[in-house]
């Protein structure tokens, strides 16, 4: 009775293990269905990201006032003063008291626009983008200090340089090579050079390449 008791028990067990390994092995396959979150981030990563006009004109208003033209210059300066007196009335000059120097300096014009004044108008419609610029004006007229050259002096002792004398003369020279600058369109130039940067931070900052860029003086 006990070997057949035993018999019967080792028969249920191979029976249980070969129903748990089949289980073990059974591949089950369902339709997936994706979490609320998970549908939340793909919709979040399929949406197309819309700039503002006010996004555009903040990266523009921070990069602030920039050269966007140089003009170098040499300019060759001469100064001459006489000594005079006063005789009866008269100024008369006084012989052998005049003093006269040819000298020349380097100097640098700068020219930009001050991308802080910049307006940014934007139709999504019409897909164009509007910028106002500022007109160009002229940053700085520096002269070179080391750049001095001096070539021909005559300094009395009746009548010796000031540094006014200086001051007034290297004025001149910057006043003179300011015109010769503007003449040669010197404002034209930074106007011109700042679109190009203009067009280049918005085609590689932003995603505009459907958008027309139009860029006009500001009144």
């Amino acid at each position: 009775m006990k070997k057949a008791l035993l018999v019967i028990l080792a028969i249920l067990l191979v029976g249980a293990g070969g129903y748990f390994y089949g289980k073990s092995n059974t591949t089950v396959t369902k339709n997936y269905t994706p979490s609320v979150e998970e549908k939340e981030e793909d919709t979040f990563i399929q949406t197309e990201v819309t700039i503002s006009a006010e996004t555009i004109q903040e990266g523009m208003n921070d990069i602030g006032q920039l050269v966007t033209q140089e003009y170098t210059y040499t300019e060759v300066s001469s100064i001459s003063r006489d000594k005079v007196t006063t005789v009866f009335g008269k100024e008369v000059k006084i012989p052998g008291a005049t003093s006269t120097c040819i000298y020349s300096y380097d100097g640098v014009i700068k020219a930009g626009v001050d991308f802080s004044e910049i307006s940014v108008s934007k139709n999504d419609e019409e897909k164009a983008i509007l910028i106002e610029m500022p007109e160009a004006k002229i940053i700085s007229n520096e002269l070179i200090e080391d750049s001095f050259k001096l070539y021909d002096e005559k300094n009395s002792i009746f009548n010796p340089w000031s540094v006014e004398d200086y001051h007034i003369s290297n004025a001149q020279i910057k006043d003179t090579a300011l015109d010769r600058a503007q003449k040669n369109g010197i404002l034209k130039k930074a106007t011109d050079n700042a679109c190009v940067l203009i067009q280049g931070f918005l085609q590689s900052g932003y995603e505009l390449s459907d958008y027309q860029i139009i860029i006009q003086q500001k009144k």
